[in-house]
């Protein structure tokens, strides 16, 4: 589908004027709690997407998954990802993951824009490890998912294990602007091409950035 406008009516960090959607499932599932599969030329605003319902209740992964999933002609490109927060809550889920981007998908996941979003990952803080607390922003996947140009700007990643995990083949990945708080790594660049993380504000994070062999052109 595309064209499409998803409009929560608030502002994510301004109790009460949010809309909330949260997991009620079976604990340990992988299922996502939003999925936007096979989308296009569309805007999402003003949510807070939980993977559980609170501390101590039923968690599944993945707040946020934009895909190619299944079968169907439609791409996922152009989308507008604003003033959202991705939550997960105490304890520490390992697997969490805020916004994935392109696990299945075999190509055009591109063109993605977040604007003023934020994620948040339960458990120790600072996290005490690369696999304790979850991931903020999973950018790319296995099938080729081609997340070309893919803009982040005023972003905030508190107390993740990988504030941006960015992997496979990722071109002009742009962190630009933003706040983070008490993660492993901010910034964990494992592949791909001119990738670009500048104007972040961070307090508390034990490591900034890495960038493993296969990864090129980090700036």
């Amino acid at each position: 589908c595309g064209g499409l406008t998803v409009d929560g009516s608030g502002n994510a960090g301004s109790t009460p004027f949010f809309t909330t959607i949260q997991w009620i499932g079976a604990n340990g599932s992988t299922s996502p709690v939003l999925s936007i599969n096979r989308t296009r030329d569309s805007t999402f605003k003003n949510l807070i997407v939980g993977t559980s319902t609170g501390p101590g209740a039923n968690q599944t992964t993945v707040a946020v998954d934009i895909d190619e999933a299944g079968s169907g002609n439609w791409i996922t490109t152009n989308n507008h990802f604003e003033n959202i927060l991705a939550v997960s809550a105490s304890p520490a889920n390992a697997n969490f993951v805020g916004f994935r981007l392109g696990a299945t998908a075999p190509g055009n996941v591109e063109d993605m824009t977040f604007e003023n979003t934020q994620v948040y990952c339960g458990g120790p803080a600072p996290p005490t490890g690369l696999n304790t607390n979850g991931i903020g922003y999973l950018v790319g996947g296995p099938g080729g998912a081609e997340p070309f140009y893919t803009y982040f700007h005023n972003s905030v990643v508190n107390n993740c294990s990988r504030g941006w995990d960015i992997t496979y083949n990722n071109l002009l990945v742009i962190i630009d602007g933003g706040l983070t708080t008490n993660n492993y790594y901010v910034v964990y660049d494992e592949q791909g091409i001119q990738a670009v993380v500048e104007n972040i504000r961070d307090e508390g994070s034990t490591f900034f950035a890495a960038m493993l062999s296969y990864a090129n052109d980090l700036t």
